[in-house]
This record gives structure tokens, sequence and C-alpha cells, in this order.
């Protein structure tokens, strides 16, 4: 608000829908400042925004110029990967799960000649979008050589894209019918806190645990689970390896 030297009597400041127990001093009026001249000096909110903007996406492309891209440790079971390893099985719950999660493993193992498959234990049909996921996995799989029979996008009663757990048993036996006409030797799947905790990521973690350690069931196959981190490491991206998170 601004004052100044009017004419007449004091005007009240309920008759510009202001609080009516307030009223202007007699000999002053209201003045409304445009926008632009009651700033105080500070940078526009459109232009702060978009300075933020333009500094998220080029501060990690500062850091990768000056100490190249964060080095990814290779270690453990699938760091020497090759045809020793054998066959290798994902078994996911929904269609882009594989892409979401599992892609630069997958990359890794394809760059490496290892033969993989593939199940998917829903279409994720639950907003009714079923087949058209369907279609996006089989276009993301066959980047990696990955389609015919290696490739199975279930949709059977009780394992429907939804909020709910899943039998941990129907899990188990489709799984142990595919490791067994795969001959996968590994098989790589979501660990107990489901990446999301979506409880079909959690059933399909338990079913798989499940179908290993099955009495009579195939030739015994080895089960890698991806490890859930907290919100920290998940949403700075490559910045968490920087930050050793």
């Amino acid at each position: 608000l601004k004052t100044g030297r009017g004419q007449g009597t004091g005007v009240a400041m309920a008759a510009a829908g202001m609080p009516p127990e307030v009223e202007v001093p007699e000999g002053f009026e209201l003045k409304w400042l445009p926008l632009t001249e009651a700033d105080d000096g500070g940078l526009p909110l459109g232009l702060m925004v978009a300075i933020a903007a333009v500094a998220a996406v080029a501060m990690p492309l500062a850091l990768a110029a000056l100490f190249g891209p964060p080095r990814l440790g290779r270690e453990g079971r699938l760091g020497g990967a090759g045809e020793a390893l054998g066959r290798v099985a994902l078994v996911v719950a929904h269609p882009d799960d594989e892409a979401m999660f599992f892609w630069p493993t997958l990359l890794q193992l394809q760059a490496a000649g290892v033969p993989l498959s593939v199940l998917c234990l829903s279409t994720g049909n639950f907003d009714g979008l079923g087949t058209t996921r369907r279609l996006e996995m089989e276009r993301s799989c066959a980047q990696l050589g990955v389609a015919g029979e290696d490739l199975v996008i279930l949709d059977v009663e009780g394992l429907q894209d939804g909020w709910r757990s899943w039998s941990e048993d129907l899990v188990a036996r489709r799984i142990l019918d595919f490791v067994q006409d795969r001959g996968a030797a590994i098989v790589l799947t979501f660990d107990e806190g489901g990446v999301s905790g979506h409880p079909n990521h959690v059933s399909t973690s338990r079913g798989v645990r499940r179908a290993r350690d099955a009495k009579g069931g195939p030739t015994p196959f080895e089960v890698l689970l991806l490890d859930s981190v907290g919100l920290p490491r998940k949403y700075l991206g490559v910045a968490s390896q920087w930050a050793g998170l």
C-alpha cells in the first residue's frame, strides 16, 4: 500500500473491499501499486524458476565434463558376465518394470553375449491399458534381442495388476515352468522391498524365492535380487554416485 495526500474526508478501507474496522486516516487515500512497482528489487519468480531448471540440468553435465561419468562398479556375480553364466531369466510384475529397474543390467548382459529370457507376470491392465503396455514391452525387449518364446507376458486370473498381493504359490508355479522350459541358470527379480513397495513386486520376489526352494523342482537356479534403495539415492540419480550414496 502507498499513502498520499487526497481530497475530502478519510476513505474507509471497507469501501475498497478491505476489513471495515480499519480506516485510512483523514487526508490520506489508498493506492494499489502495480506488481512491478511493488517489487522489492528481487528477481521475478518466473526467472528464478527458469534459472533453477537450467542449473539442475547444467550441473550434472558440468561435473561429467570435469571429472568424467561416475564409475559404476561391476563387481559381484555379474561383474564378469559371459556365456559361462548360462541363460539369465528376468522375472517382473508389469510391463515397463524391465526398463525402469533392470535396463542397465540387461544391457550389460546383452553386451557380454549372455542369453536372456523375460517373464512378466501380468499385462499391467490396472488402467485398462494392458494391450498397449504388452506391445510396449515387446518392443522394449526386442532391443535386447528377447522375443518369441524367450518373452512371456502372462494374462491369467489371480495375477492381475493391482495394489494387492498375489498368491506366492501361483507365482512360484509359473516361474518353475518358465525356468524349466528355458533352462535358466540365474533369475533376476526384485528384493523384498520391491523397489517401490508395490505388492505385486513383493509377491514376485517371494514367488521367485519359493520356486528356488521348491522340492522336486527343476535343476536349482541362482536368484539375484535388485536392492531397494532409499529416496535420496533413488531420486538423485547419477549424482548419488559422486555423493557416494
